[in-house]
């Protein structure tokens, strides 16, 4: 008995799921003043920690349509926009560029 089942529990175990959204390789490339070291800013996409570049760029993933994002130096908040995700077979570049005021000590 047993041994009758094992080929249909084995073929509803490899089930695989379509993605019902498109998505897009993004490369943000990242550069601003003053830089944030070590490991460079953190990267949060709609509220979720993605990681820190790699040296200015960071490569990630994300379905098609528009994300907020942020970059984080620790607690303080470098940069926050919305990206706008295009549907492509090629890698979209997206541009962050950020001036940070440098608090002036006296």
């Amino acid at each position: 008995m047993i041994c009758k089942l094992l080929p249909v529990l084995a073929l509803t175990s490899c089930v695989a799921i379509p993605t019902s959204h498109p998505t897009t390789l993004v490369h943000l490339d990242i550069d601003g003043s003053p830089r944030v070291l070590p490991g460079g800013p953190s990267i949060y996409i709609d509220d979720v920690y993605r990681g820190n570049p790699v040296g200015d760029s960071f490569h990630i993933r994300l379905p098609v349509g528009e994300h907020d994002a942020r970059l984080m130096g620790g607690s303080e908040l470098v940069w926050e926009g919305v990206i706008h995700v295009e549907r492509s077979s090629a890698t979209q570049v997206i541009e962050i560029r950020y001036e940070q005021p440098v608090a002036v000590r006296t």
